[in-house]
C-alpha cells in the first residue's frame, strides 16, 4: 500500500491492493449477444470493452449495477423515463435495478468501457 500522506491515514482499506493491467489494445474483438455487438474480455470479472456498430439495440432491459465510460461515438440510454446520450468522455453510474437499454443510434460504432457488479440471487 502506498504510505499515507504526513497527518493523514489510510480509510476503507480490508487489504492489499492489488494491480491488474487491462491490455486492451493486444485483445480480439469477440462478438457479443447481439449480431451488432462485439466485446474484449479481461480476466478481471465485470470489466468489458464493448463496441457497438450503428443500429445497435439492446434487445432486453438490464438492470444491473454498472460504470459506463464512453470513449467515442455516442451511446443511447433508455432508462424507466426518459432517453439519455452520452458522447466522447462522458460516463455515468447505474445502480442495480434501475431499468436500462443501450443503443447506439448514431451512424458511427460506440466504443465504451463498462464495469459492471456481479448479480446477485436470493438465497
Amino acid at each position: 500500500m502506498i504510505p499515507a500522506p504526513e497527518g493523514k491515514r489510510h480509510v476503507g482499506y480490508t487489504r492489499a491492493m492489488s494491480f491488474v493491467r487491462l491490455p486492451f489494445p493486444a485483445l480480439p474483438w469477440t462478438a457479443g449477444g447481439h449480431p451488432l455487438e462485439e466485446k474484449k474480455l479481461v480476466e478481471t470479472p465485470g470489466v468489458v470493452l464493448l463496441r457497438f456498430a450503428p443500429g445497435f439495440e439492446d434487445p432486453q432491459i438490464c438492470r444491473g449495477d454498472h460504470v459506463l465510460y464512453v470513449l467515442s461515438g455516442e451511446l443511447t440510454l433508455g432508462l424507466d423515463d426518459e432517453t439519455v446520450t452520452l458522447g466522447p468522455g462522458e460516463g455515468c453510474t447505474l445502480l442495480a435495478g434501475t431499468a436500462h437499454r443501450a443503443a447506439n443510434s448514431g451512424d458511427v460504432p460506440v466504443t465504451l468501457l463498462a464495469v459492471s457488479a456481479p448479480l446477485l440471487a436470493d438465497a
